[in-house]
């Protein structure tokens, strides 16, 4: 019990980002089990390793999460009083959290094996429907679309033509599968959207950078406004969220449907015009008054400006 109980304080501390207390309670539970020996079910031992590896994950420290895992790994191999099946799932989640660490590290091709890895066993134990099915296949799509992305960006640096007709193959066939992925995952979150609002808008999120991605430009400036709009709407146990529209209307005021900025524009331009009298239309059709010395003589035509300066006097003989 006091095990269970050090578990649940340092999951809570975990989700509010206190890793160090929750490091502390999750290494308490671990004493407890290693003293105890082989009287615990050794799938609770491992699920606190994993949760361990967890906390360490979200603090940043990948390499001390990795040695977690493996040490729940090596716990659930050598079998127990659970189930098989159980295990199979248990390995299944080790699998997700390992290529989670490769996706924050940057190893993309370990992401994938991983994950992919741990979707089909998901996807087999537990059906398309469930919550834990959906977030593998989340992050698998977010790697994909990352794969996407730099396969795009290093076609555009080759001067190859083979090359980059490869490279873009294989960006495309990385966006569609991610596609095929995040779309059934927005569907199932969309209906739980009033107990799950900050989950969907992250899908929401991450569905737009993918059609970015894809180059429907409108469509991802889309999906972010209304997952801010599930947010501002369905979740009332924080403040309010601003409004912020991907494209705000221009301000406009009711003398002749000029913003103010723009006013101010004009009227730096019109100064301009004073000190610079040769450039641009004629002052008098601007509504500027012109000074007197610069005022066209009575023979000029239309449009035309008079000297700038007096003639200076003419010496004579």
């Amino acid at each position: 019990m006091r095990a269970q109980c050090c578990r649940q304080f340092g999951g809570i501390l975990r989700e509010r980002n206190r890793f160090r207390e929750a490091s502390g309670y999750l290494e308490a539970a671990l004493r407890i089990y290693e003293l105890q020996g082989s009287g615990w079910e050794v799938i609770d031992w491992a699920v606190t390793e994993q949760e361990a590896g967890m906390i360490h994950r979200n603090a940043g420290r990948h390499t001390d999460a990795l040695a977690c895992y493996e040490r729940a790994g090596d716990l659930v191999v050598g079998g127990g009083s659970a189930g098989l099946e159980e295990h199979v799932v248990f390995r299944a989640m080790l699998r997700r959290d390992v290529g989670i660490v490769a996706q924050d590290r940057g190893d993309l091709d370990t992401a994938e094996r991983e994950l992919t890895a741990a979707h089909e066993v998901f996807r087999t134990k537990r059906g398309e429907e469930d919550f834990e099915t959906a977030q593998v296949a989340k992050f698998l799509a977010d790697v994909l679309r990352r794969k996407g992305q730099q396969c795009k960006a290093a076609s555009r640096r080759t001067r190859n033509p083979l090359r980059k007709r490869g490279l873009r193959a294989q960006a495309q066939t990385h966006l569609t599968r991610a596609h095929d992925l995040l779309c059934p995952v927005v569907a199932l979150l969309g209906k739980r959207r009033t107990t799950e609002a900050h989950t969907y808008a992250a899908c929401l999120n991450k569905l737009g950078s993918l059609q970015y991605a894809q180059g429907h430009i409108h469509k991802a400036l889309n999906h972010p406004a209304r997952g801010r709009g599930d947010l501002r709407h369905r979740v009332r146990t924080g403040p309010p969220l601003p409004r912020q529209d991907p494209l705000p209307a221009r301000p406009r005021t009711a003398r002749g449907g000029r913003s103010r900025r723009r006013r101010a524009r004009t009227a730096h331009g019109r100064a301009h015009l004073r000190r610079q009298p040769g450039r641009g239309p004629p002052l008098a059709r601007r509504g500027v008054r012109v000074p007197r010395g610069l005022r066209p003589g009575p023979g000029a035509g239309r449009g035309a400006a008079g000297p700038r300066h007096p003639d200076p006097p003419v010496a004579l003989g």
